[in-house]
Formats: structure tokens, C-alpha cells, sequence
């Protein structure tokens, strides 16, 4: 593997070099995908993508390049995700509001929780959603993704509903902040809609589950949510979306 630099045109300089043989290098991206893996859909990694996923479109070539070159060390040696790209990644996801398109950001969604899955690799946050996993991060993001889908869903199908935001995503910001503070307001809001969805009994069920597992009694219930809100977010949409496919077919 080798990494080459043109400063100038014409010249070329050899900025890093790996020598491994070609099943050290597949296990190093199954090792990868194995890790970034959040729910049942395929997709590869397209690192200049993921770029523009982590800093926007209006990245430069130098941060491009130098970001590019560290995702690669990344996914082929120690493939420890810098906190430097998921502090960034994180501050963007949180803020659906500053894209332009619901497309955009759940593509930034999507990716800062595979980075973030990879960061943790722990063994109770799988492939697909665990429920039996209580971690408070995790459990507030499964909290907002059930509100979200519940009035996204209401909203969808009534008039004069294009280009509204539901209260999940409008207060996403501040719910990783002061997740405690913020749902009591996101919850107060989502009763109009769930009144009016058909899945009212499922959603206010998981609630009331989550909402259980939750420690009363822990001093921190109201500190600043980590990535495996996101992952927690992804994975409960996901879910929800499959159940609701297949109970149709």
C-alpha cells in the first residue's frame, strides 16, 4: 500500500507505506465493516464521503486529503477512530436543522453512528437493536427515535405538512445537552400525535419500557448524551421500520 503527495505538478512524494499480505488486508476491511455495522443494509465505505459526512461540502482539498489518509491508516492498522473526526461528526448529526435535506442528514446520521459503533465495539451494542441494553445514552436515543417516527408518520399523512420538522428533530440539539429536560417537552408535544397514529399502543409501550430501564435515582440522567445516543437513534428507527414492513407483508 502506498500513499503519494504532488506538491508541485510532476513530482511526487511518498508520504506512507505498508507492506501486508493480501488476507491481512481482507481481514482488515471485514474487521472494519464488522465493526461499522449498525443494522441489516449493505453499504461500503466511500471515505471521500464520509469526509464530507464528517467537516460539510465546504471542506478544502488540504483537509480532504489529510482526513482521506487517516481513515485509511485507520481502517488498515489500528482502527481506533480519532475522537478528532467523531467530535465533529457528532456536533453536525445533532443538528438536522442546518441541512438543507432530511436526505443529507440522515446520511450523516448513518455514518457518525458507524463511527461511533466502531469507537465503542463493545459487545452489547450489536448489529441490530438490542433492547436489553440499558446504557442511558443509548435508551434517550431510542426515546427520541420513537417520537420521531410517531409524528413523522401523523404528519405524512395529513395536508399542509411538507417542509414541517417534526419536535424530535427540532430539539435534537438541546435533547443531547439536556436529554431529561428536553423529552418532558418533546413528550408533552407528541400526545396530539399519538392520539392520531395508529401505532399509539406500540410507541407509548416502548416508553414506558425505556423510559424504566432508565435509573431514576442516577445524579448524571439529565448530563450530556455520548455517540451511542446516535447509535441507540439509528438502530431504533431501523427497527421500527422493519417491524412495520414486515407486519405489512
Amino acid at each position: 500500500l502506498i500513499e503519494l503527495e504532488s506538491p508541485v505538478n510532476g513530482r511526487f512524494g511518498v508520504v506512507y507505506y505498508q507492506a501486508m499480505s493480501l488476507q491481512q488486508y481482507i481481514n482488515k476491511f471485514a474487521s472494519w465493516y464488522g465493526k461499522i455495522t449498525i443494522d441489516d443494509r449493505q453499504s461500503f465505505f466511500n471515505l471521500k464521503q464520509v469526509c464530507y459526512d464528517i467537516y460539510g461540502d465546504r471542506v478544502d482539498d488540504k483537509r480532504m486529503a489529510a482526513t482521506v489518509s487517516q481513515l485509511s491508516h485507520m481502517i488498515l492498522g489500528s482502527q481506533i477512530v480519532p475522537w478528532s473526526l467523531l467530535s465533529a461528526i457528532y456536533n453536525r448529526a445533532i443538528r438536522p436543522a442546518s441541512f438543507n435535506d432530511d436526505k443529507g442528514w440522515r446520511r450523516v446520521m448513518r455514518t457518525a453512528s458507524k463511527l461511533f459503533k466502531a469507537y465503542y465495539d463493545e459487545g452489547e451494542i450489536k448489529t441490530m437493536l438490542n433492547d436489553s441494553y440499558h446504557d442511558r445514552s443509548y435508551s434517550f436515543g431510542r426515546l427520541l427515535a420513537i417520537a420521531d417516527v410517531i409524528e413523522e408518520g401523523v404528519l405524512q399523512g395529513s395536508e399542509n405538512s411538507e417542509g414541517r420538522v417534526t419536535n424530535a428533530k427540532r430539539y435534537m440539539s438541546s435533547f443531547a445537552q439536556r436529554p431529561l429536560d428536553t423529552w418532558k417537552i418533546i413528550y408533552t408535544n407528541l400526545q396530539p400525535y399519538l392520539r392520531k397514529s395508529k401505532y399509539s399502543f406500540k410507541a407509548s409501550k416502548l416508553i414506558d419500557e425505556i423510559f424504566a430501564s432508565l435509573d431514576a435515582e442516577d445524579k448524571h440522567l439529565n448530563d450530556p448524551l455520548n455517540g451511542k445516543f446516535l447509535i441507540g437513534y439509528s438502530q431504533q428507527r431501523n427497527d421500527w421500520y422493519q417491524k412495520k414492513k414486515t407486519s405489512n407483508e
